[in-house]
């Protein structure tokens, strides 16, 4: 499956952790090796835009939206330049049919047509963002528009400086009191949100220092100040919008395309010149190869796209596989065990914190990101049970074990444990899956829901002629009965 293994280039004075890079090309099972952009999905999917359509990725194999799966006019199958997913965790897709929005629950994709164009395929869509009401803002050759959700439609909005239209906007931030709108002729501007008029950053005005570069290509807030990229490079501005000097320890990068914030709060910069990771001052290469975007999954595995090369998956330290290299160059860890005994790690989680949950031969842990220490979670039923997956839900952590109706639960906030009733399952639990505002405990062919509440339903979902988890499977609970659905 996986076609070549790259060892991460760094320079002598780095220590790197020892990052797995994986490529995924089209032989693996992608629609096609140009790729556009890419975007994590609230059920820890990674979504693929490429050239042939909209693929899914679930860290093994891929499942592709394309015309061979669906139908030629499907707005999934044609050639997808932007993914963007919003606070309903709904995603929107810039394709060659339009601009769509597409519901993870229904699966039905909803095409819009933006004012001032004769049909949805001819608006040349460029950003596509949210401001901080959760209001979709997307960014054309000729104008900016803002969703409105009552109205179910996208409205135009007529920005000026100095009583000129703002036009060709290609790059759309939303921070923390301003957005930022960089445009190919005339510049980068501030705008307020509510007013009509914008100010510019290259000429002088009342809120920001003029900043180098007029094109401005990725930003972010990191350590309480402001984060460019533009067509010269990095710029750093503080919460007086004053500019920073850059860091020393930041002179290796070069051809910045775009940067992100991980989930460890650490910045991943893309780049001509490959991939960086910028962590408490250390600025460490994960791979060599040209990058223009990358995007990271609930498990912590970063993914990088190289624009016709496919996608380079890096793996993350605190994957499986890697944790017992990262707890051996841990110095809190003398209290839990030999390095040699943490080698054998078989599940992990993550929780909104950062925070890793796993599951060990000296039973389930807590490592806690920020203090770089690990603790045990106390009165652990059987340390010697071989524990299959575990799950983060609501308030407690679920964990599966390889016995059969062996299913523990650990109630977060009152720190105890207990097993779970599963005697009503034929066949023993396969996976965890969350689905909605509910866990699913399923086998091949059966599960019980567990709500968010940590109630256990006393029904059975009869599976038919599925073998899809822990994919996303759609049910309607509306048409289903009492008994089974």
């Amino acid at each position: 499956m996986l076609l070549q293994s790259y060892s991460p280039n760094v320079s002598a004075q780095e220590t790197p952790d020892d990052f797995t890079v994986k490529q995924w090309s089209f032989s693996d099972g992608l629609p096609d090796n140009h790729i556009y952009d890419s975007a994590e999905g609230p059920n820890g999917f990674l979504w693929i835009a490429t050239e042939e359509g909209l693929s899914r990725f679930d860290g093994t194999q891929f499942y592709n939206y394309s015309a061979t799966n669906e139908p030629a006019t499907n707005v999934l199958s044609v050639s997808i330049k932007q993914l963007f997913f919003d606070k309903s965790e709904s995603l929107w897709l810039n394709s060659e049919k339009g601009l769509a929005r597409l519901s993870l629950k229904s699966f039905t994709p909803e095409i819009f047509k933006l004012p001032g164009y004769k049909s949805a395929t001819q608006s040349d869509i460029s950003s596509i963002s949210e401001d901080k009401n959760g209001r979709l803002l997307v960014a054309t050759e000729r104008f900016i528009y803002r969703y409105n959700a009552q109205a179910n439609k996208f409205e135009q909005l007529n920005l000026t400086y100095n009583a000129e239209p703002i036009e060709q906007v290609n790059y759309i931030y939303s921070g923390k009191h301003w957005y930022w709108l960089s445009t190919e002729k005339d510049g980068v501007f501030v705008w307020d949100g509510f007013s009509r008029e914008v100010f510019s950053l290259n000429k002088q005005n009342p809120i920001t220092e003029q900043i180098p570069g007029n094109e401005l290509y990725s930003a972010l807030r990191y350590q309480q100040q402001l984060w460019l990229v533009t067509n010269v490079g990095l710029v750093i501005l503080n919460d007086d919008f004053r500019l920073e000097p850059i860091p020393n320890y930041l002179s290796e990068l070069s051809d910045i395309i775009s940067m992100r914030l991980s989930a460890s709060d650490e910045i991943l910069f893309s780049s001509k010149q490959g991939l960086y990771k910028l962590s408490n001052e250390k600025l460490t290469k994960l791979h060599d190869i040209p990058t223009t975007k990358t995007s990271q999954v609930a498990r912590g595995d970063i993914f990088s796209i190289s624009r016709h090369s496919g996608l380079f998956q890096i793996e993350s330290p605190f994957a499986p596989s890697a944790l017992a290299h990262t707890f051996r160059h841990t110095e809190k860890t003398k209290n839990i065990g030999s390095p040699k005994l943490m080698q054998q790690v078989t599940a992990s989680t993550e929780d909104k914190n950062g925070n890793w949950w796993l599951a060990t031969n000296l039973g389930v842990l807590f490592y806690d990101t920020r203090e770089k220490e690990i603790s045990e979670l106390h009165h652990y039923p059987n340390a010697n049970i071989q524990v299959a997956e575990i799950e983060l839900f609501a308030n407690y952590l679920y964990v599966l074990t390889t016995e059969t109706e062996a299913v523990y639960r650990y109630d977060i906030l009152e720190k105890n444990w207990e097993q779970l009733n599963v005697a009503e399952l034929s066949s023993q639990p396969a996976s965890l899956t969350q689905f909605g505002k509910s866990l699913w405990l399923h086998t091949k062919t059966e599960a019980i829901e567990i709500d968010e509440f940590g109630q256990v339903s006393d029904k059975r979902l009869i599976l038919k002629n599925l073998s899809l988890f822990p994919h996303p499977v759609h049910i309607d609970t509306e048409r289903a009965n009492k008994s089974s659905y």
